[in-house]
């Protein structure tokens, strides 16, 4: 007679859990970097915050083109900074050092020469709020869903 041996289903049983919870710790690690940076990017600060641009005016032509912005800061506590972003469709032009309102309902105005972007195309300007994360370091609020206005030239 031979001697066979075999497993016992209680045995098999704990193997596959440990098997399992050994996978899910390893998709977990690879999944975890991406969890935490989307949180960070996408946190309440951002969401609160709410500054509207309300008008702009282009002054200038060619190399001493200007974009003159006003805005006002409605609601949100967490603001540190703004950055300004205008367009014309097809290139944009960032300006990282705008300085925000000195307190919630002021409003604030930025000139900013936008000689890079191409004479003669409508300008959209974006104020997109800027906070400080837990480590100080800047966080820009996604600019998707923000207001923008349209730039006028001045009369």
């Amino acid at each position: 007679m031979i001697n066979k041996r075999g497993l016992s289903d209680v045995i098999t049983t704990v193997l596959i859990i440990l098997l399992a919870l050994v996978a899910v710790a390893i998709v977990w690690g690879f999944a975890q970097q991406f969890v935490r940076d989307t949180g960070e990017s996408l946190t309440a600060s951002c969401l609160e915050i709410q500054i509207e641009p309300t008008g702009c005016t282009l002054s200038g032509a060619g190399a001493t083109a200007a974009v003159d912005l006003n805005y006002q800061w409605k609601a949100g506590n967490d603001l540190d900074s703004l950055r300004i972003v205008l367009s014309d469709g097809t290139e944009s032009l960032i300006n990282e050092t705008s300085e925000k309102p000195s307190s919630i309902l002021a409003t604030g105005s930025a000139k900013i020469n936008i000689a890079a972007l191409d004479d003669g195309e409508e300008i959209t300007a974006t104020v997109v709020p800027v906070t400080k994360t837990s480590t100080a370091e800047d966080r820009i609020c996604p600019a998707e869903g923000l207001p923008s206005v349209t730039c006028k030239t001045a009369a």
